[in-house]
């Protein structure tokens, strides 16, 4: 059976792979844009990126809780 989009995420997120588990979040999100869990966890990992575009979608994504 393959992994969610979410269980990839988590996944990568323990590995330190914040790029890859932003993708992942994008995916699920994409499917699934009511999942207030998983865009509490994009802003973490957006947070945790730390770009300026990054933090700018992470605030786009807290406006959207």
């Amino acid at each position: 059976m393959p992994y969610s989009p979410i269980q990839m995420a988590e996944a990568f997120i323990r590995a330190g792979e914040l790029p890859d588990a932003l993708d992942a979040l994008d995916a699920h999100l994409t499917a699934q844009p009511a999942d207030d869990i998983a865009r509490r966890l994009r802003i973490e990992v957006r947070r945790r990126i730390g770009s300026d575009d990054d933090l700018r979608a992470a605030l786009d994504d807290l406006a959207a809780l």
